[in-house]
């Protein structure tokens, strides 16, 4: 069994904080694409409109960095630590940067997270442009 750990947000969005896939040794893209067919959280989150893998996603592989968009010839087994992440970056766009700041607190629980929401406490994403 490969197991794939995932980083918010998509332990949000999944609501786990990791998804087993019952293969060997494989592809890591055959992985990811068969826990998505099994978990339409998942699959909704690292699957583009076309049914490719999102280019949104990095993961690391043993502390490898590799772009989810390029795991072509990458395989994996039951030994390696496998981290599913959003990089927290942006694109350019008229000159600025947009960047994607996620802050999270360790230890949190979601009842705690949920009795800030309005103090400006809470752990959340938010946009910010760069000029």
């Amino acid at each position: 069994m490969v197991r794939l750990k995932l980083m918010p947000p998509l332990t949000r969005i999944v609501g786990q904080k990791e998804v087993v896939v019952d293969v060997g040794r494989s592809l890591l893209k055959a992985v990811i694409e068969r826990a998505a067919a099994g978990n339409c959280k998942f699959r909704a989150a690292m699957l583009d409109a076309e049914g490719s893998l999102s280019a949104e996603y990095s993961c690391l592989i043993n502390g490898r960095r590799y772009n989810v968009s390029d795991l072509d010839g990458v395989e994996v087994d039951e030994t390696d630590e496998i981290v599913l992440l959003m990089p927290i970056a942006g694109g350019m766009a008229a000159g600025s940067v947009e960047v994607l700041v996620t802050t999270y607190v360790a230890g949190l629980d979601r009842e705690r997270e949920a009795s800030w929401k309005g103090t400006g406490r809470a752990a959340a994403p938010f946009w910010r442009v760069i000029p």
